[in-house]
């Protein structure tokens, strides 16, 4: 399990309620991309300067021979972010390992371990599923064949190891080695570095914000309704890890109900949300088929500016936009709405003559 589903499993993620009266607060509408990609370039400098670094972490253990893989820079999300994927070989074992520098994952791996030696102390947890390992700056723990640790409030660890027969035969021990190296490490030069990394981060994040209000301000909603906004910045405060705040954002979102009927809206230009529509599952913003051409409950989208599908139906719209902007309206479990039968497609022609790709526009 790589490390951004590992963080799924530990942390809800959290957003930030605010009122449909985003209006008020509405900005020029002009694409702030520009600002980001310049911000972006400003966190990647600061994020592979730091690196270099990280290499030199990773334990020296006994039999145990790493090499960096190319992994760290396989997402986008990941090249913000000071990391460092290793591959590391052992005759009774192997890791994949991945150290980063990002409080918020630190921290949640940190309470993860706390929360773990608790439950053994207070007989909630059997002491037999965790072993760990606490020297200098560094919280470890081994369920298993994998780590996870956490030092100074700053780095975050984990590795996976291999789950074959002959493998699990050889014991844990290979990997306590690994894990008892791992204490060594001293991460100052790092700690002070990540200061730096902070403060730019802290500037993509704000424009990240001005970006997903600028969603939210697209959307029209019935008297009252409340906007859950991606706010960046704030989330990231709640306690949200920067994996996933970085991959989330920027977008807006809101389900509310309006003349009995029930509808949920979303734009979105988040990487992980467009990566997901272009190339995972029904990869429905790829679509292969003619514009109009019905394959299912669904008609293809495919133009110059829009790709996508329309359930026949008319309860569900779930277009890209310019190949930038995710516009979903749906009525939640596909139910159409008997007072207004054409709220979903109304609503999407709203938001569309909005031109929500203007917001993200290079």
């Amino acid at each position: 399990m790589n490390l951004f589903r590992r963080i799924l499993f530990l942390i809800v993620p959290l957003f930030v309620w605010t009122s449909a009266s985003l209006a008020q607060d509405m900005l020029p509408l002009e694409s702030l991309q520009p600002k980001v990609e310049e911000a972006r370039a400003a966190v990647k400098a600061v994020a592979q300067e730091i690196k270099a670094d990280l290499v030199a972490l990773i334990p020296s253990a006994p039999g145990w021979k790493c090499e960096e893989s190319n992994r760290s820079a396989t997402t986008e999300v990941f090249e913000l972010i000071p990391s460092v994927h290793v591959h590391c070989e052992h005759e009774e074992q192997s890791l994949d390992a991945h150290l980063l520098v990002d409080p918020s994952t630190s921290t949640v791996f940190c309470t993860s371990i706390t929360h773990n030696q608790q439950g053994i102390e207070e007989g909630r947890i059997k002491p037999n599923l965790f072993r760990f390992f606490e020297g200098g700056a560094w919280q470890v723990e081994r369920a298993g064949v994998s780590l996870q640790g956490c030092a100074s409030e700053v780095l975050a660890f984990t590795a996976h190891g291999s789950r074959s027969e002959a493998s699990i035969a050889n014991g844990p021990a290979s990997i306590d080695a690994f894990a008892q190296a791992l204490l060594s490490s001293e991460p100052e030069e790092v700690v002070v570095q990540a200061r730096e990394h902070a403060e730019a981060i802290n500037e993509l994040l704000a424009l990240l914000d001005d970006q997903s209000r600028k969603f939210a301000n697209m959307i029209e909603t019935s008297p009252n309704a409340e906007m859950k906004v991606v706010r960046p910045s704030d989330a990231l405060r709640m306690g949200m890890t920067l994996p996933l705040v970085l991959g989330s954002s920027p977008s807006a979102s809101t389900t509310f109900e309006t003349d009995g009927c029930r509808l949920s809206i979303e734009i979105s230009a988040s990487p992980v949300g467009l990566h997901e529509a272009k190339n995972t599952g029904l990869r429905w913003a790829s679509p292969r088929s003619a514009d109009g051409t019905v394959r299912g409950a669904y008609i293809t989208r495919n133009t110059e500016r829009l790709k996508g599908r329309v359930n026949q139906s008319g309860t569900s719209i779930e277009v890209l936009v310019d190949d930038l902007v995710l516009v979903r309206v749906a009525t939640p479990g596909n139910r159409l709405c008997a007072s207004d039968p054409d709220i979903v497609r109304r609503t999407f022609d709203e938001i569309l003559a909005k031109n929500p790709s203007t917001v993200v526009m290079p």
